[in-house]
């Protein structure tokens, strides 16, 4: 019975037909295969000339950046260093209360460290007493106003003060001053330039006015012979 209905579906006509529907089946196959494999690849470099172009126009504006830079944008960087330096400010800070002493006219006694805070994992404090005397409270408030202006950045914390012989105002100031770590990696190429917000240029333009500490330069010479004091 299974044979008769075999021959009966089986036919010759079905057996010509066979060869050409296999064939077609095939190639329809492979070729779904194959066009799914092609897509997936091309969609790949679609992304990867997606990315390409990204990172080509951040370079490219990173270059322009870099040639638009002035002096002006150089000296500020210098400017900031010394408002915060890298190390330890507290010799720094040393040197600025004296010469501010004296244009303020304030006679300092004595310059005490203090504390040392790490306030978080960049940024660091020191803590400096001012012992101090003055003959007036003009010369004092002058010389509490100058701290805050110049550099390196630093605020005042408590201020005693108290009358001795002849009138003499004797004062002791804390002065926290602070420092932070230089960024040791540099941003990923591929990473937008950063710019700096409004409160930033702002903060930047008010350091730009602090006093800087006096710095000693020292004059290249050129080498001499010297005289051998042993003869």
């Amino acid at each position: 019975m299974l044979k008769s209905i075999y021959r009966r579906i089986y036919t010759p006509n079905v057996q010509i037909l066979v060869g050409p529907f296999t064939v077609i089946a095939v190639t329809a196959i492979l070729f779904i295969l194959v066009a799914k494999n092609g897509y997936l690849r091309i969609n790949k470099q679609l992304n990867v000339l997606k990315t390409t172009r990204a990172t080509e126009r951040i370079l490219e504006s990173k270059i322009n950046a870099l040639k638009e830079i002035n002096q002006n944008i150089l000296d500020k960087s210098d400017i900031t260093l010394i408002n915060l330096p890298n190390k330890n400010s507290g010799i720094l800070m040393f040197s600025q209360v004296k010469d501010l002493g004296v244009r303020s006219g304030i006679q300092i006694n004595e310059l005490e460290t203090g504390n040392l805070k790490k306030l978080n994992d960049d940024i660091s404090s020191i803590q400096i007493k001012v012992e101090g005397n003055s003959v007036d409270f003009a010369s004092l408030i002058n010389f509490l106003e100058g701290l805050n202006k110049v550099a390196p950045v630093a605020n005042i914390g408590n201020v005693k003060v108290s009358t001795i012989d002849s009138g003499v105002l004797e004062s002791v100031t804390e002065v926290n001053t602070f420092w932070s770590k230089l960024p040791t990696e540099l941003p990923p190429l591929t990473q937008p330039i950063k710019l700096l917000t409004q409160e930033e240029e702002i903060m930047l333009s008010q350091i730009s006015t602090n006093v800087l500490p006096n710095f000693a330069t020292l004059n290249q010479e050129e080498p001499k012979d010297r005289e051998n004091p042993f003869r």
